[in-house]
């Protein structure tokens, strides 16, 4: 039939996974689904596992909002997160769940996991701790952006991350911090 049972998307794929397809549609238009859609989904969940891994394995750090960024790519990364933040939660106070969902992610996939962290690669192979304090702030950032549209992954993570408080559904958004915005570098 033309009717998709959410049971059974949930059994197959999750339930982070289809609130995360959900999300994606802006309410009030039709939903075309696609079954593969959901591979997809499954692979950026996985680079964020991935991320988390790497800063758990390298560097051992701890849920952190904070971090020093020292070398330009470092400022660039933090620029494009603070960035980030300030758009996300203009979304979120509008109500614009599903501009979030895909403006997160492609900062995810693309900024964090394709630009910088092939752009630090020999720093990480080096140990260079700044790296994972710079990682570590940005996964942190992320998951507490993506927690009220993914929570169970990112409750998953950020335990695994040892987070001071019981639960990252327990902290506030995260705030811009406009003093480490820098337009030029991020257009370099």
């Amino acid at each position: 039939g033309n009717v998709v049972s959410p049971q059974e998307v949930v059994e197959k794929s999750g339930r982070d996974a289809l609130r995360y397809y959900l999300s994606l549609i802006n309410p009030g238009e039709n939903i075309a689904w696609n079954e593969d859609y959901f591979r997809e989904v499954n692979r950026y969940f996985n680079v964020l596992t991935n991320i988390s891994n790497l800063i758990q394995n390298e560097y051992g750090l701890k849920f952190a909002q904070k971090s020093k960024a020292k070398n330009l790519e470092d400022k660039w990364i933090i620029s494009k997160l603070n960035n980030l933040i300030q758009e996300a939660a203009e979304n979120y106070n509008k109500y614009l769940f599903y501009k979030n969902t895909e403006l997160i992610s492609k900062f995810v996939l693309e900024d964090v996991s394709r630009k910088y962290i092939q752009l630090v690669r020999e720093r990480i192979n080096q140990g260079d701790k700044s790296v994972g304090e710079v990682l570590n702030h940005v996964l942190s950032s992320c998951l507490l952006l993506l927690a009220p549209i993914i929570p169970f992954l990112t409750e998953h993570l950020y335990q695994r991350m040892n987070g001071k408080l019981e639960s990252i559904h327990f902290y506030s958004l995260p705030q811009s911090d406009k003093k480490n915005i820098d337009k030029k570098l991020e257009e370099e």
